[in-house]
C-alpha cells in the first residue's frame, strides 16, 4: 500500500516522501516478479503477482498518484484503491484536487482524480464506490 501524506492522518506511520514511497513500490514490485516473497521463499508467478494499491486519494499527494500510474505502465501491474466511501471524504477529495492531478482548472470528481493522474482503466478495482455521481458510473 502506498501513501506519503500524512496530515490527515497523523497518529498514522510516518510518511515518506512520494520519492520513497515509489522507491518501495518499485523495490516490492521487482521482489515480487522475481518470485522472492517476504520469507524468500520462491513463489509462482502465476499464483502471485504484484499490486500497486495507493491507499486512497486524500492519503497520496499528486506527484505519488502519477508515480504509480506511470509504474503500473511501465510493468503492466494491476491497480487497486477506495474510492468514494463516504460524502466527506468526496467532499474532501474535490476540496484538495480543486485543480486535478496534472494541475488543471476545473475541479475534478472522485473517480476524475485517479483517471487524470493515470490510474484508472482495464486493469484498475476499487472499493466502495458508494458515493459515485451518474458521470463516474458511465
Amino acid at each position: 500500500m502506498s501513501m506519503n501524506r500524512n496530515d490527515l492522518f497523523p497518529t498514522y506511520v510516518e510518511s515518506p516522501s512520494a520519492a520513497d514511497a515509489l522507491r518501495n513500490a518499485r523495490e516490492f514490485v521487482n521482489a515480487a516478479s522475481a518470485g522472492a516473497g517476504a520469507t524468500g521463499r520462491r513463489r509462482r508467478r502465476k499464483l502471485v503477482s504484484p499490486v500497486l494499491a495507493p491507499r486512497f486519494a486524500l492519503a497520496c499527494d499528486r506527484e505519488l498518484m502519477r508515480g504509480l500510474a506511470d509504474l503500473a505502465a511501465e510493468k503492466g501491474l494491476r491497480v487497486h484503491s477506495h474510492l468514494a466511501e463516504n460524502e466527506d471524504e468526496v467532499r474532501q477529495v474535490r476540496k484538495a484536487f480543486g485543480g486535478g492531478v496534472r494541475g488543471g482548472a476545473a475541479p475534478l470528481s472522485y473517480a476524475g482524480v485517479y483517471d487524470e493522474a493515470g490510474l484508472l482503466g482495464p486493469r484498475t478495482a476499487m472499493a466502495h464506490c458508494v458515493h459515485l455521481d451518474e458521470a463516474e458510473i458511465k
